[in-house]
Parts: structure tokens; C-alpha cells; sequence
């Protein structure tokens, strides 16, 4: 099989999906969409996928020094990818969205005050906001779990721009008061570009 033209691999070590993916395609006897030494490699070294390996009946035998000396390579090339210029400031942005966050829903999580709403409910919301926030952190910090916050990210922006969108018609708020929600709208875009390889962001295939 050629591997010469699959020289960077955008998925972390810990996510296993497309490495199962390729074990399975492996022992169907198919061609799978990772290098096989690859594969084995990390199955050599991932007790979740060598269970599923076992399930599937596909043998992982072969050099454990050559197995350990993939690891390794898969290792780095997925630190270089996740430190690289491009995915820092992305990460920087979203850094700042997120303590941007935290600055406003400190008041409602500790005083209650949420624009006049019950105080039970302000706290509620300062929380969820604060517990979003330090997920985004993460995100930040380790862009590989930036693809299991997406969802999260894609819900919230849907419910905020819906309910700012009512509420502005019905003059329950003001375009500056929905303001204040601009840190976590920006969120969804940034946590899209971190949960996605660098050479898959809009405009970089259109200029291959």
C-alpha cells in the first residue's frame, strides 16, 4: 500500500473512532484509510482498541520496537499540528471569549442579578455559563477536545441568537443589552476551526 502521500495525520492520538474505523476496514480485508503499520501501532498501545481489535479478530503481532518508534512519530506530528501559529491564535481568541464569559456570569452566579430575573434562575445561568466557559478553556489549551464541545457550542448560539432575535421584536431587550453575548457567539466559529485540520479550513482548498 502507498503511504508516501499521507504525511500528517489530523487526529489525536486519543481519539480512537478513526483508528477503529481502519481496523475494522483491516479485517474485513479491505483498504483502510490509515497506513496499517500505523494502525497497529496505535493498537499496540491503546487498551480500548485493542479490545475492539480482539472483538474483530484482527491480529496486532509484529516489532514492538518499530511499534513503539510509530507511536512515537504519530505523537509528535499531532503536537506539531495542535501548537502550530495558526491553531495558537485561534486558541488565543478563543482563551479570550471564554474568560470574557466568566467576567460577566461571576455577577449572577454570586448575586443573582441576571437583568431582573429570578435569582434562583440568575444563579443557574452564571453557572452553566462559567461551566461552558472553563470547557472552552480546555478546548483551548488542547485543541484535540475541541470536536466534543462543538456540539455544545452549536446548541447555545442557535438558543441565543433565537431568544435575542424574540425578544428584540417583542422590545424585551435592546441591541446593547444582546450585545453582551457576543463573546459566546464567536465561540462556535472558533471551537469549528480548532475541531477542524488546519488544511481543511475555508479557503485553503480552494488555493491547492
Amino acid at each position: 500500500m502507498d503511504t508516501a502521500r499521507k504525511t500528517w495525520y489530523p487526529m489525536p492520538v486519543t481519539a480512537c473512532d478513526q483508528w477503529m474505523e481502519s481496523a475494522s476496514a483491516m479485517a474485513d480485508g479491505e483498504e483502510p484509510d490509515l497506513p496499517e503499520d500505523l494502525v497497529r501501532a496505535h493498537i499496540r498501545d491503546c487498551p480500548h482498541c485493542t479490545a475492539f481489535a480482539q472483538q474483530i479478530g484482527l491480529a496486532i503481532d509484529g516489532d514492538d520496537g518499530h511499534a513503539q518508534e510509530l507511536i512515537d512519530v504519530v505523537v509528535q506530528r499531532n503536537i506539531a499540528a495542535q501548537r502550530s501559529s495558526e491553531t495558537l491564535l485561534v486558541s488565543a481568541l478563543l482563551a479570550i471569549a471564554a474568560l470574557a464569559i466568566i467576567a460577566y456570569s461571576i455577577p449572577p452566579l454570586l448575586f443573582g442579578e441576571d437583568g431582573g430575573g429570578s435569582m434562583h434562575a440568575a444563579r443557574h445561568l452564571g453557572a452553566f455559563q462559567i461551566a461552558f466557559a472553563v470547557a472552552l478553556l480546555v478546548a483551548a489549551w488542547r485543541p484535540a477536545r475541541a470536536r466534543s464541545i462543538l456540539p455544545v457550542a452549536l446548541v447555545l448560539v442557535l438558543a441565543i441568537t433565537i431568544t435575542a432575535l424574540v425578544d428584540l421584536i417583542d422590545g424585551e431587550a435592546t441591541v446593547r443589552a444582546e450585545l453582551l453575548h457576543l463573546p459566546e457567539l464567536l465561540t462556535l466559529p472558533l471551537v469549528w476551526l480548532l475541531a477542524t485540520p488546519p488544511d481543511q479550513w475555508p479557503g485553503r482548498r480552494a488555493r491547492r
